[in-house]
């Protein structure tokens, strides 16, 4: 299963960010508090299928499983969520041959990003 607990600059350029009202600084991807410590992660979904892909040898197809199907299952939400069939939420992440994110689509409406 993939998933992320990244925190808001994820995705951002490097610079100064505020989480739960502490100053941070992010440069090269690396969130650091003042002291120097790990504020928070900045791994996108998308960056973890290709991770997966490109570090264990697992097909796009079974890494994009591990971020939708697999978490919507353990949830408990696979009957609405998780993949594309009849009667389920239509939300989508499309993503081209490189595995980043080309479109998204939330309950059938693209969204800008």
């Amino acid at each position: 299963m993939l998933i992320t607990d990244a925190m808001q600059a994820a995705g951002m350029p490097d610079g100064r960010y505020t989480l739960c009202g502490e100053e941070v600084q992010m440069h090269g991807g690396v969130v650091r508090i003042a002291s120097g410590g790990l504020a928070g992660s900045t791994l996108s979904v998308d960056a973890a299928v290709r991770n997966m892909v490109e570090l264990t040898g697992v097909t796009p197809a079974e890494a994009i499983h591990m971020a939708s199907l697999h978490p919507a299952r353990m949830l408990g939400v696979d009957g609405v969520l998780g993949s594309l069939k009849p009667g389920k939420r239509a939300s989508v992440v499309a993503l081209d041959s490189g595995l980043h994110v080309q479109q998204i689509w939330i309950q059938g409406q693209l969204a800008s990003f």
